[in-house]
């Protein structure tokens, strides 16, 4: 089964995604938004799927350390859009 949420971040005004297949049990996190690490774990945790993908469809400056962060905790893989470098995520 699918599983999509879209999370609206108040503060940036921002929006992200958590898609996942609930029966295999992997997700992937589309837009990730700084500082929220905490609560996509949580939510991965609440639907008992593991994080294999970050997703960026663009990108900013400040979410360089907080891409690192979600990847190193949840041991995923960092996919970059068009419109991304590695250099604007600081890897």
């Amino acid at each position: 089964m699918t599983h999509l949420r879209q999370i609206r971040d108040g503060r940036s005004r921002s929006y992200a995604y958590l898609l996942a297949d609930t029966d295999r049990r992997e997700a992937i996190i589309i837009d990730h938004v700084a500082g929220q690490t905490t609560m996509y774990l949580a939510l991965l945790d609440e639907i008992r799927a593991r994080l294999t993908h970050i997703l960026l469809t663009h990108c900013h400056h400040f979410e360089a350390t907080a891409v690192s962060d979600l990847q190193t905790a949840a041991g995923a893989r960092l996919v970059l859009g068009e419109r991304c470098t590695a250099t604007d995520v600081g890897v």
